[in-house]
């Protein structure tokens, strides 16, 4: 009996080391992935065609509302346009606080562009002409929307330049292509 009470103290212990080892093992390393993903492009930049870049007075302006306004023409002859817009973002319902309202100077210029909405990675305008036709007394910017594909992001692209003040009575017309 003595025998078999050593034995199975033996055994006890022989189990015991076991689950111990086998609880102190490190686990397996798992491999790693270093795939680049597409935030580390460089981000497209907008090109204005020499134009001051004005899109600064959309900031504070929420997504949603700007979403809303995709393919719009925004053109802001005095402060009071500019104003209307904030008014309007305001009221829309869409953003959680009142839009920010910076000032600009519309003795000499006004503020003209539009407001894209696609799917990608990334988005960006390019200004490829501002004409102007006095017979049709009509100012056009006419930009190219560049789209990085391979990513499901809603994306909200404003594009808006200060333009010198254009002949009475013109009418200014933005033309986005290749979206």
């Amino acid at each position: 009996m003595r025998r078999y009470a050593l034995l199975s103290l033996v055994l006890i212990v022989v189990a015991l080391t076991g689950c111990t080892v086998l609880t102190e093992r490190e686990p397996p390393a798992l491999p790693t992935f270093t795939a680049q993903p597409p935030s580390a492009l460089p981000p497209l930049q907008a090109s204005t065609g020499g134009l001051a870049d004005a899109v600064s007075l959309l900031d504070g302006t929420c997504f949603e509302y700007l979403y809303s306004l995709s393919g719009a023409t925004l053109v802001w002859v005095t402060a009071d346009d500019q104003s209307a817009f904030y008014d309007a973002a305001d009221a829309s319902g869409m953003c959680a606080s009142p839009a920010a309202r910076p000032a600009f100077d519309f003795s000499a210029q006004i503020v003209a562009g539009t407001v894209s909405a696609a799917t990608g990675c990334d988005a960006a305008h390019h200004l490829v002409a501002l004409e102007q036709d006095d017979a049709a007394r009509r100012v056009t910017l006419r930009l190219t929307l560049e789209v990085r594909p391979g990513c499901p992001y809603e994306l909200v692209e404003p594009f808006l330049v200060a333009l010198p003040r254009p002949p009475a009575g013109h009418a200014v017309e933005v033309v986005v292509s290749g979206h």
